[in-house]
């Protein structure tokens, strides 16, 4: 929790003083899905991709998978 509320302070003092974002390209990795099929970021250019790390039993995790799935079932169709 203190470690969100770092994180919240740190984003609203940068919102505060105009900051400009910084903008990095970000480096390419890949990632191996369930299936086995290894995907690069770089492969996804032009797409929006949202990627998160989850500990499966974690109950926050779950929360959030099931939240996922459906916002991809509502915007996979549109190309998310």
């Amino acid at each position: 929790m203190r470690i969100l509320a770092a994180l919240l302070s740190l984003s609203a003092v940068a919102l505060a003083g105009n900051v400009p974002p910084v903008i990095k390209a970000s480096p390419d990795f890949t990632v191996t899905e369930p299936s086995g099929k290894q995907i690069t970021l770089a492969s996804q250019r032009g797409k929006v991709v949202v990627l998160t790390f989850m500990f499966t039993t974690c109950p926050h995790c779950q929360a959030e998978a099931q939240m996922l799935t459906r916002i991809l079932k509502e915007m996979g169709p549109r190309g998310l």
